[in-house]
């Protein structure tokens, strides 16, 4: 289904843009101090720093001491702040598809 092509398409510009690439040591440098801070600092930092976004979304959770719901928060409130246009065209798609399958 061509919808779906273009979901995945728009879900790694989003990855793109929003997540720079950035050293490994620049990466774990961040992540550990992330882990230090609580949810509205962590959120702070990535909607301020697209490096401290970057290093945050390339890794696992746990290592900025995130759970999986804290993540997805970072993640969706990251995307929208980075990639807006990316995030915009994704959203129109996945509208399509949820109208393709309920017709």
């Amino acid at each position: 289904m061509r919808i779906k092509q273009q979901i995945a398409h728009w879900e790694e510009k989003q990855v793109e843009v929003a997540q720079p690439k950035l050293s490994p040591e620049l990466q774990a440098e961040i992540r550990a101090h992330m882990k230090t801070q609580n949810m509205e600092e962590k959120r702070a930092a990535v909607n301020g720093d697209i490096r401290a976004c970057s290093a945050v979304l390339s890794g696992p959770n746990f290592l900025s001491g995130l759970d999986e719901r804290q993540m997805d928060i970072i993640k969706l409130t990251a995307h929208e702040k980075w990639a807006p246009e990316q995030t915009a065209s994704l959203r129109e798609s996945q509208r399509c598809l949820q109208q393709a399958l309920s017709h």
